[in-house]
């Protein structure tokens, strides 16, 4: 089995070298990193895990985790997912510390310096879509913290994004509706915040397909909720009155049960369809009860899990990751619950 010590003599450097370029740690001549690289999978070296959870131990490494709030119970299943890889890490005398703050730039800046200032060596972020928030994650990158975006994503130099594909899911969402609708479609957009931009490329997928179904469907209005049921009451209780023609409601975010609460109120849920994401416990019920017609799921657990696993595997490892992670796109109606 090839050594870091082989390793080193072959490529004419140091062995403390050879270990940051292997672990992805410091300051390393970029030529120099390539040559080690390159030695290293000519002489299939592979670490000793062993060696390495001992050295995890010692380190108390550290990840930040930083999540929208629980008020959408999507990220309820998220944070279990989270949680439950936390637990294994912990044997490994390994810190997941974990973070929920709103949609809101600065209190999101603000939780990602102070984490900063608790010393932790990689973070998970379900980013604020805003140039203020990229820089900060190219900061963390350049002071060699590895970052990785959960369930949305942002234009930086993060290392990997876990979630899901949310242009094809609003594709999927445009085919739904023109299979299961007829006639004269007016539909009324609800969704959680134009600064995510996972509920924003939700929205595109579905407005640029729908624009390929003819002219039967309509686009009314679109309003944001901020995932919060109440607030999505009262929004969609005033678009309905707005826009007595709505007959359909694509909720691209959260705070599903608060708009589907206005629309029975509305007296026209028998004439109307909804589509929506996820299947947390209110959501599947208004699904059972008829209230929603479909609803497509994106693994939330999984969301939780795996970019912890990935981060702490490359922390620990020097295991360098696919960019991309995508959850699968699961239709569930009434009849597959």
């Amino acid at each position: 089995m090839a050594t870091i010590k082989q390793i080193a003599e072959l490529a004419g450097v140091s062995r403390g070298t050879v270990d940051r370029v292997l672990n992805n740690r410091g300051s390393v001549n970029a030529n120099t990193a390539a040559r080690v690289r390159e030695i290293a999978e000519k002489l299939n070296y592979k670490p000793n895990k062993a060696g390495l959870m001992l050295a995890a131990q010692k380190k108390n490494l550290k990840i930040g985790v930083i999540l929208f709030p629980d008020s959408n119970p999507f990220f309820s299943e998220v944070l279990e997912g989270v949680n439950a890889k936390a637990k294994e890490l912990s044997a490994y005398n390994f810190t997941v510390l974990i973070r929920q703050v709103p949609f809101d730039e600065t209190e999101q800046f603000n939780t990602m310096e102070a984490l900063l200032a608790e010393g932790i060596n990689g973070l998970v972020i379900a980013p604020f879509n805003s140039l203020y928030i990229a820089a900060e994650i190219d900061r963390l990158t350049e002071m060699n913290i590895p970052v990785i975006t959960v369930n949305t994503d942002i234009l930086s130099r993060r290392i990997a994004y876990v979630g899901s594909n949310y242009r094809l899911s609003g594709q999927t969402a445009a085919g739904l509706v023109s299979l299961m609708t007829f006639g004269e479609i007016h539909i009324g957009i609800v969704t959680g915040s134009s600064h995510v931009l996972c509920h924003s490329d939700r929205i595109e997928g579905f407005t640029s397909t729908l624009s390929e179904k003819g002219e039967r469907i309509h686009i009314v209005e679109t309003i944001e909720n901020h995932d919060d049921d109440n607030e999505s009451y009262e929004k969609v209780k005033e678009m309905l009155a707005s826009h007595p023609e709505i007959n359909v409601l694509y909720f691209a975010a959260g705070g599903v049960a608060g708009g589907c609460r206005a629309a029975v109120e509305s007296g026209r849920i028998d004439a109307m369809r909804i589509f929506t994401y996820d299947c947390v416990p209110s959501t599947k019920k208004l699904l059972d009860d008829g209230i929603i017609t479909a609803t497509i799921c994106q693994q939330p657990y999984k969301q939780g899990y795996l970019p912890v696993e990935l981060l702490s595997r490359y922390l620990i490892e020097g295991i360098s990751c696919e960019e991309f992670h995508y959850t699968d796109i699961d239709i569930r109606i009434k009849e597959n619950l």
